[in-house]
C-alpha cells in the first residue's frame, strides 16, 4: 500500500525529473528513447529532432547502443540505431503503440543482450512516466538531460502538442491522466 501511495503521489507531483549525473550516465548499458508527437505529414517534427540530437550526443560521448522509437530515426536518419521500434502509421499513441509497448520491446532487446541500466531520452513532461515504465520492467532507468522548450509545432498530430498556454495545460492534464491510467493498470 505504501508503494502504491508513493507512486500515486509521484503521478501528481513529480514533474521535474532530475537528470542523471555524468558519472551515472557512464554506468549505462544503452540509450532508449520515447518519441514526441510527429507532424501530420509524417515528418518527425521539432520535438523528435531535439530528442534525436540529445540521443546522438549521448551516443557519441558514451559509445553506447541506441534503441529508438521510429520518429527519432526519421528525425535523424544518420543515427546508428541498434533497434528501431515501429510506431503507428499515423504517429498517434494507441492501445498497441504507446509508452508501455515501446518500453516493453526495448526491454526485451536489452534482456537478450544482458543490459540492465538504460539512459532514458524523452520529452520533459513525459520523462517521469517513461522512467517509471522502464523501472517496472526491471531496468535501472536513468533520465537524460533534455531541453525544456522547442517541441511545439502547429502541424503536430497531437493538438495538445501544438503550442500555446491552453494546449500546454491540456498536455499536462493528458499526461496526468496517462500516469493515473498506467498506475491503475500496473504499468508504472
Amino acid at each position: 500500500m505504501r508503494l502504491f501511495l508513493r507512486r500515486l503521489f509521484n503521478c501528481f507531483f513529480s514533474w521535474h525529473i532530475l537528470p542523471a549525473t555524468e558519472n551515472e550516465l557512464k554506468t549505462a548499458d544503452c540509450i532508449v528513447t520515447q518519441a514526441f508527437s510527429r507532424l501530420s505529414d509524417g515528418g518527425a517534427g521539432p520535438g523528435n529532432e531535439i530528442l534525436a540530437r540529445v540521443a546522438e550526443t549521448l551516443q557519441k560521448r558514451l559509445s553506447l547502443p541506441l534503441l529508438v522509437q521510429e520518429e527519432i530515426s526519421i528525425a535523424l536518419p544518420e543515427l546508428r540505431c541498434d533497434l528501431i521500434v515501429k510506431s503507428s502509421s499515423d504517429g498517434r499513441s494507441s492501445a498497441t503503440v504507446n509508452t508501455y509497448s515501446v518500453a516493453k520491446e526495448q526491454t526485451l532487446f536489452c534482456r537478450k543482450k544482458g543490459w540492465k541500466r538504460v539512459i532514458v531520452v524523452a520529452y520533459p513532461y513525459h520523462m517521469g512516466r517513461a522512467v517509471w515504465t522502464y523501472q517496472r520492467f526491471g531496468l535501472d532507468a536513468i533520465p537524460a538531460w533534455v531541453p525544456q522548450r522547442g517541441y511545439e509545432h502547429p502541424k503536430l498530430v497531437h493538438w495538445v502538442c501544438q503550442g500555446g498556454a491552453i494546449r500546454i495545460c491540456f498536455m499536462l492534464l493528458r499526461e496526468l491522466l496517462c500516469r493515473i491510467l498506467f498506475l491503475a493498470l500496473g504499468k508504472i
